[in-house]
Parts: C-alpha cells; structure tokens; sequence
C-alpha cells in the first residue's frame, strides 16, 4: 500500500481515516508520517496488530470499519436527545442508526415499517490482535510464580439437572417467584427485548453512552437497547421457571434465542477503545447472562448431542472473543494498584475482571477445557491483587456515590466464580495476593458494605463525581446510592460460612431487579438445595 501503484486505494483509506477522526493529513495517496500515525492510532483502538505496512486486508478493515461507522453522529445524538425523531428518518438511515446504535425507538419504527434490516456487520474481526488474552495472563502467572491448584473436570454434575426440580426450587424458596415474573415480563422493556435480542449480531460498548456530550446519559436521553437489556436478558431466563403456560412459552423462546445467536455465530465482541472505553463490559456481561440462562434451563431444552457440541463450540468462540478483555492491558503482568482514593486502574483489576473469571470458569467446565480453566483462575488471581488488605477492592476510590453498589455487584460475581470453582476443585477462603485481603475478608467487607454502603465512604471520594449533586447532603458528605442487593447473590459465601443466613431469606419477597443484580446465575437455589440435601 507505500507504493504509488496503490495511491487510489491509499487515498481511500486516508477519507475513510478522516471520516472517523483522524488526521491522516491531505488525501493525497501519499504513505507519510501523519498517515502512518493515524493508522496507528485507529489498529491500537481496535486491538489489531499493524506493524507500519498497509496491507490489503488491513486497508479493507479500515474501510469497512468507516462504511459501519457511517451514519452521521449529529442523527444518532438527535435520536439519543429526543431531537430527532425515527419517523424522520428513510428506511436507509432507520437501519444504519440500527447497526450503530440499537434503539428501542427506532427498532420499532423499522417493525412498524415492515423493515427487514441487516444488522451484520462487514468487518473481519479475526486479523491478529496486538493482545492476546492467554499469552497475557500466562505473562502474569510467570513474573509472579503463581501455580494454579488441582482440579478435577471429570464426572463434573449438572448445576440444574432437572427442569422440573429446578422450577419447583425456585418457586418454593422464593414467595410469590412466579407472579413476579408474570408481571416482569409484561413490562414494556422485557417486551422489546423479546424482539429485538435475537436480532443482535454484535455488541459494541455503550453506544449510547456520551452521545449528549455529559459523558454519560442526560436523565432525558435514551438508552441503547444493550443498556436497558442488561437485566431483561435475565427476567427471560427466569420466567422460563414459572408455573403454567408462561413458562413454556419462555423456554420456547429463550431456546430459540440460543439457537439462532448459534446459527448465526452471534454476538460478536465489536471492540473499539473510543473515548477512553477499553474493555466492552456489555459483551462480557451479555455473554454471562446467555450461559448462566442455558445452565439453568438446559434441561428442558429439546437438544440432542449435536445441538449440545454446537453450543459448547459456540460458548468457546464467545468467551475466547472476551479476551482479551483489557485491550489497552497497562497492566501486564503486574499485580494490580490499591490508589487510596482517584486515581485510575485496568479493566483486569476491577468488577470486569470479577465478571471474565466467572464466565470462563462456566465455558471451561461445559467444554471440559483446562485451558480455560487455567485463563479463569488466573484472572480472577489478578483481580484479588486489588483487595486491599481490609478486604475492600480498590477500584471503589474511582465511584463516588456508587462505590457501595460496585463493591457489592464485584462480589456477586466474585461468588459466581468460586460456586463453579467449588465445582471442581475446594475453595481457599484464605488466598490473598500480594499482603491485600483474602476471599473470606472480601466478601466479608462486601457483606458488610451491603448494610451499611457508607463504610466505602473513606475510599470513594472522586473528582469524577463530584459534578452530581446527588452525591452529597446539605453538609457536604458523600451519601452512597442504597441500591438493593439480596445477600442470596453472596450464596456460595453464606452457604460454607453462615448458612442459617442464608436460610433465613428463604419465604421473603423479591422482585425482579433482586434476581438480575447479580448478573444472572442465581445460585442460591443450588446451594439451599445442597444444605438441605
């Protein structure tokens, strides 16, 4: 692509260039400095190796990365604001914003249309990644001398078994189970996301996010249907547990979901560090979400042997497209920082990390693989560098009046992971890494922050929050956002340390937020069944 044979194609890749961002200086089919740079700057924001040569399949990547990312940003901003309505939009443009930014709004503008949209992207997500998330975590393990403990993946149980037995257990443990999920599923989000998920081929981070230039979401601004999906993903799974013709329905649909995201070999992870996102979380956690719903509802679906080495083939792909899931990766092979209060931190030091380690360990044992085993165990490894050593995680010094609530959802999923470690191998409540806090005082501390969130108030002062009001009292003191989170979700805990704790919720209420905080696995059913077996 350096040679003047090639200007034209050059000169499309410098407007292609252009058109996202960067300033490759004058289109002009000159291979120069600014040109390189801007190449440059484009690979390392998608994790893509580009060692200075432009060869065709990376000149090709550029231009179909441009002609998706094409839809003008004034229009998706307009939609995001409520500036712009979709009935203004042609057919055309209505599916290009839908490719870009998946709105519930423009979605069922496209319905109203009869539109048959093609969401796919043209892009080749397999070039050669600058990062791969096994040589880097293997880096880790080296320059610490970690040795990953025994574990056994033979004859490894079923979590759920047994559709039936499965309902009955959720319905008995939780009072009112089905009727809440009669009415979760009848609320309007749930309904779209019934629609619009089996559409989905890729997920990009947060769309939606910044669009209206806070940096975050106006109170008046739409969000992604990725965004408000997050739990209804969830809601579905768990309807497929209600009694009656509801939940028939629900596994029908849930099946089909799985069956055509396999078919399709979708959702693809669409990473793009843009505006300082360097991890695409809403992949991670839809990726949780999808395989911890199979797990519960696996025995009520009509697979045979070959619908069930599809979806482990499938889960592999998808899991193998989180990693690596840092794609700046400042960390490398070192343990993780403990900043006392701002400050900044690595993906694979936070609630990120907590969430990998979880779904990895998931996919490794369906597909009886050691290497994910090993990926999984080294993450969540890394992710215990940043417990400090009274057992909080540092990552809450960078959210403010949220830092409660993170503290909480990171050790959820940090309970996902050990329940499925437990499954293969015995749990070590003491490990702690590099002098910080052990597991045991991790969820300790969480356990603690969950009933009283301003214990996190010594750490979380941030000057990125310090702009919401919201955050503070009359007298200028950081009050935590009291958002619910059940000690179930703390189940493989409780069960090994304080069981009657756990018991005693057993007849309480929940509603359907209480059961897809957690990110979805909802373990507490198998391990009350357990204690009570």
């Amino acid at each position: 692509m350096a040679t003047q044979s090639h200007s034209t194609e050059l000169r499309d890749v410098q407007a292609a260039l252009q058109d996202l961002g960067y300033a490759p200086g004058p289109v002009d089919g000159q291979y120069g400095r600014r040109t390189r740079d801007a190449l440059e700057q484009f690979f390392e924001r998608t994790n893509v190796v580009f060692e200075g040569t432009l060869n065709d399949d990376l000149a090709q990547f550029v231009l179909d990365f441009s002609e998706y990312a094409n839809t003008p940003r004034e229009i998706l901003a307009g939609l995001v604001t409520q500036t712009t309505k979709p009935s203004d939009l042609d057919d055309e443009m209505l599916c290009s914003t839908l490719r870009v930014l998946p709105l519930n709004v423009t979605f069922r503008e496209a319905e109203v249309r009869n539109l048959d949209c093609d969401l796919s992207v043209n892009l080749d997500l397999n070039l050669p990644r600058r990062y791969s998330g096994l040589d880097e975590i293997e880096a880790y393990a080296s320059s610490n001398n970690i040795t990953v403990p025994d574990f056994d993946l033979t004859n490894v149980a079923p979590v759920f078994p047994d559709l039936e037995e499965t309902r009955t257990a959720f319905n008995s443990y939780n009072v009112g189970f089905g009727r809440v999920f009669h009415e979760a599923v009848r609320t309007r989000h749930v309904d779209f996301c019934r629609s619009w998920l089996p559409t989905v081929r890729h997920v990009m981070p947060n769309p939606s996010k910044n669009l209206d230039g806070t940096g975050s979401w106006k109170e008046t601004t739409l969000r992604d249907a990725q965004v408000i999906c997050q739990d209804g993903l969830t809601t579905l799974a768990l309807a497929a547990l209600s009694d009656g013709a509801q939940g028939a329905w629900a596994l029908r649909d849930y099946q089909a979901m799985v069956d055509t995201w396999i078919r399709n070999d979708a959702p693809v992870n669409l990473m793009y560090d843009n505006e300082g996102v360097s991890t695409n979380f809403p992949y991670i956690l839809m990726i949780n979400q999808i395989t911890s719903g199979v797990e519960v509802l696996r025995a009520g679906f009509d697979w045979g042997p070959e619908q069930d080495l599809a979806y482990a083939e499938w889960a592999r792909r998808r899991v193998d497209d989180i990693h690596p899931y840092e794609i700046r990766n400042p960390v490398g092979s070192e343990f993780c920082r403990r900043p006392i209060s701002g400050g900044s931190m690595s993906n694979e030091c936070m609630n990120a990390a907590a969430i990998t380690a979880q779904v990895t360990m998931r996919v490794g044992i369906l597909t009886q693989s050691p290497e994910l085993i090993r990926r999984a165990y080294l993450t969540f490894h890394r992710y215990m560098a940043a417990i400090r050593p009274d057992g909080s995680p540092a990552f809450d010094s960078l959210r403010g009046c949220y830092a409660a609530d993170y503290v909480a959802w990171a050790a959820m999923f940090s309970d996902a992971f050990l329940f499925q470690w437990d499954r293969i191998a015995e749990i070590d409540w003491t490990l702690r890494v590099n002098e910080g806090g052990s597991i045991k005082e991790m969820m300790e501390y969480a356990l603690s922050v969950v009933e009283t969130p301003s214990l996190v108030n010594q750490y979380a002062d941030n000057e990125d929050f310090n702009f919401l009001r919201e955050c503070y009292d009359g007298s200028g003191n950081m009050v935590q956002k009291d958002i619910e989170n059940p000690i179930e979700f703390f189940a493989t805990y409780l069960g090994a340390h304080d069981p009657d704790r756990l018991r005693a919720g057993i007849g309480s209420y929940r509603n359907n937020w209480s059961f897809s905080r957690g990110g979805g696995p909802n373990y507490e059913t198998a391990v009350l069944k357990a204690l009570s077996d």
